[in-house]
C-alpha cells in the first residue's frame, strides 16, 4: 500500500501515533522498502510536530486520530501531502469498536489529504520486491534531548536495531521464542521501538501492546496477561512493588523485569527486589543502561550477574571505558570519570546536525568513534558499571 502511494526506498515517512498493530506494521514495511520512520511524539505540541515535519521534509504521514486538531492545524504549513488515520480500535474486537463509536471524535477524513487506514490498505499491491538490505541504512529518526538538552533527531541504522536484539538475545534465555513479553513503552523511544518491538519479535516472543498505559495500571496488566518479561522505568516498579492488589500474588512466570530510562535509587532498588522474592519471582530487578544516541541499551544486570547499585555489564560487541574528561586519557578499574561508550549500535548521527553530533560522537587517539554520554560513573574489576551522576542534567519541557 506505501509502494502503491509512491513512497520509494529513500523517503522519510512520519508516523504520530501509540503503539497500535498498524503502526508497527507500518515500520516493518517502510523499512521492507528501504525508507527512513520519522518517528513523532503525540503529546508533542502542533509547533513541535511541524518543525520535525519540516526538518524531515515528509510527504506521507500516520497519525493516531486524537492528533488530528494539531495536525490539520499546521498541515498547510509543511510538505505532507498524504495523511493516513489509525485508530487504536482498527484491530479490536467487534464489540470494542462499537463502544469506540461513541466517543470518537470526527477526524474528517475526506479521501483525498485525510484517508482512513483501511481505505489505505486497499491500495495494497502483491508482488513487491524488497530493498536490498544494507546496514547503515536509517532505520528510524527518533527524537531526544541528547546531552546537551536541545531536542535531537536520533538515526538509528538497521544494523544497530539487529544488533541490540542479537545481544539481548543471548541474556540466559530471558528472551526466547513463544515466552511472553508485555509492552508498555511507546514506540516514539529507542527503548520502546528496540527493546519493546523489535527486540522480543525478532526472539519469537508474543508481544502484548498496551496503546494507552497508565502506571497504576500495571498490576492488572500483569496479572491478566502473565507476561514472562516486560521493561519499564523505575517509578513503574515502585507502583506495582506498593499495589495492594498484588498482596499474595505468585509471580513465578515472572522471570524478566528490565528497568532503565531514569536513576534507580538504592531504596526502590530494595524495595522492588524484596517484592519480587516475595512473590516468587525467579530473578531480581535487571538494571540496564544506555541512551537514545547508543540504540536505548548497552549494558545490563541479569540472572546472578546482578550487583547491587550496578546497571550491568556491556552487551557481546560493546566496549565500556572511562575517561578523564579534562585530560581525556582513560582512568582504571573504580577510578571515576566520564563513561564512553564503543559499539556498534551508536546512531548514525543526529539528522542534519552535524555540529552536536560532533559533540556526541569523537575519534580517539586508538583511532575508534566513542559515545560519550555525558555521565559520570566507574566500573569495578569485575566489568560492572557503576552511574555517579550527570556532567549537565537538562530537562526540557
Amino acid at each position: 500500500a506505501f509502494v502503491a502511494t509512491g513512497v520509494k526506498s529513500g523517503d522519510i515517512v512520519s508516523i504520530c501515533s501509540v503503539s497500535t498493530p498498524e503502526i508497527i506494521f507500518s515500520i516493518y514495511a517502510l523499512s521492507k522498502i528501504g525508507a527512513t520512520v520519522n518517528i513523532l511524539e503525540p503529546r508533542n505540541n502542533a509547533e513541535r510536530i511541524e518543525y520535525y515535519l519540516k526538518l524531515t521534509e515528509s510527504k506521507i504521514l500516520v497519525m493516531v486520530d486524537k492528533v488530528f486538531p494539531k495536525i490539520n492545524a499546521i498541515i498547510k504549513n509543511t510538505s505532507i501531502e498524504k495523511v493516513f488515520v489509525v485508530s487504536p480500535t482498527n484491530s479490536a474486537a467487534l464489540h470494542i469498536k462499537l463502544l469506540s463509536q461513541f466517543k470518537k471524535k470526527d477526524v474528517h477524513c475526506d479521501g483525498k489529504t485525510y484517508i482512513e487506514w483501511n481505505e489505505f490498505i486497499k491500495k495494497t499491491q502483491q508482488l513487491i520486491i524488497a530493498a536490498k538490505y544494507f546496514e547503515e541504512h536509517p532505520a528510524v529518526i527518533v527524537y531526544t534531548g541528547g546531552t546537551t538538552g536541545v531536542p535531537k533527531g536520533v538515526m538509528l541504522s538497521d544494523k544497530a536495531l539487529n544488533t541490540v536484539s542479537l545481544q539481548m538475545s543471548n541474556l540466559d534465555s530471558l528472551f526466547v521464542r513463544k515466552k511472553r513479553f508485555l509492552n508498555i513503552m511507546p514506540p516514539f523511544i529507542a527503548y520502546g521501538i528496540t527493546c519493546g518491538i523489535h527486540m522480543p519479535l525478532c526472539c519469537g516472543m508474543t508481544v502484548t501492546i498496551i496503546p494507552n498505559f497508565a502506571p497504576e495500571n500495571l498490576s492488572k496488566l500483569v496479572l491478566k496477561n502473565k507476561p514472562n518479561s516486560l521493561m519499564g522505568v523505575p517509578s513503574h516498579y515502585e507502583v506495582l512493588a506498593k499495589d495492594s492488589r498484588m498482596k499474595g500474588k505468585d509471580l513465578g512466570y515472572l522471570d524478566g523485569c528490565g528497568v532503565g530510562g531514569d536513576a534507580f535509587v538504592p531504596s526502590v532498588e530494595t524495595l522492588v527486589n524484596n517484592f519480587l522474592s516475595e512473590h516468587n519471582a525467579p530473578n531480581k530487578i535487571s538494571k540496564g543502561y544506555g541512551m537514545t544516541e547508543i540504540c536505548s541499551a548497552v549494558s545490563a544486570c541479569y540472572s546472578d550477574k546482578n550487583k547491587f547499585g550496578s546497571v550491568g555489564i556491556p552487551f557481546c560487541k560493546n566496549v565500556v571505558a572511562i575517561f578523564n574528561p579534562d585530560t581525556g586519557e582513560e582512568v582504571s578499574y573504580n577510578e571515576i570519570g566520564e563513561i564512553c561508550f564503543y559499539s556498534p549500535t551508536m546512531m548514525l548521527g543526529y539528522y542534519k546536525n552535524q555540529e552536536e553530533t560532533d559533540k556526541v560522537l569523537k575519534r580517539h587517539n586508538d583511532d575508534k568513534v566513542w559515545v560519550h554520554t555525558n555521565d559520570i560513573g566507574y566500573v569495578d574489576e569485575d566489568g560492572f558499571i557503576f552511574i555517579i551522576g550527570s556532567m549537565k542534567r537538562m530537562i526540557i519541557r
